[in-house]
C-alpha cells in the first residue's frame, strides 16, 4: 500500500499526509454507539503507523468548521444555501478553467461575504488542504 502511494504521489520528503484529529465526538446510529473523542479508529491508526514507519510526515488536522469557513475568501460565514438531498447541479471540477459538468451534490453552502456557492464537502476538503499546506512549511 505504501509503495503504491509513493509511486503515485511521491516519497516522504515530497508529501505531507493530513488526517483528521478526531476531535469531534461522533454517534453512529446504525451501530448504536459513540466514537470516543480524540481516539482514532484502529484501522486508521494502522495506516498512520505504516506511513510513519516509512518516514512520512503525518499531520493531524482539526476538522472543526471546515465546511462553514469559506475556502475562497477565508471568511467564517458560509451557511446552508440548498439542503435538499441529492440534487444534480452544474458545477466546475477542481480546476476553474475546466468545463461545467453535471454532478450530484448533497448540500450547498454560500459565503455571506463573497457570495460563492460551494458543495459543502468540497469546501471542507479545500480548507483541510490549506491546513495541511501550513504543516508542510515553506
Amino acid at each position: 500500500m505504501v509503495d503504491a502511494f509513493a509511486a503515485t504521489y511521491g516519497g516522504p520528503g515530497e508529501v505531507v499526509i493530513a488526517v483528521g484529529d478526531w476531535s469531534l465526538q461522533l454517534h453512529y446510529p446504525k451501530f448504536g454507539k459513540w466514537h470516543e473523542r480524540g481516539k482514532m479508529p484502529s484501522q486508521t491508526m494502522g495506516i498512520v503507523d505504516a506511513f510513519r514507519a516509512r518516514g512520512y510526515t503525518i499531520g493531524f488536522i482539526d476538522e472543526s468548521y471546515t465546511s462553514q469557513d469559506c475556502s475562497k475568501c477565508d471568511g467564517k460565514s458560509c451557511c446552508d444555501f440548498f439542503t435538499k438531498t441529492r440534487r444534480q447541479v452544474r458545477v466546475r471540477k477542481h480546476d476553474p478553467s475546466s468545463p461545467m459538468t453535471n454532478r450530484v451534490v448533497k448540500t450547498l453552502v454560500r459565503c455571506a461575504w463573497c457570495r460563492t456557492i460551494f458543495d459543502r464537502d468540497f469546501n471542507a476538503a479545500r480548507n483541510i488542504y490549506k491546513k495541511a499546506l501550513e504543516l508542510r512549511g515553506p
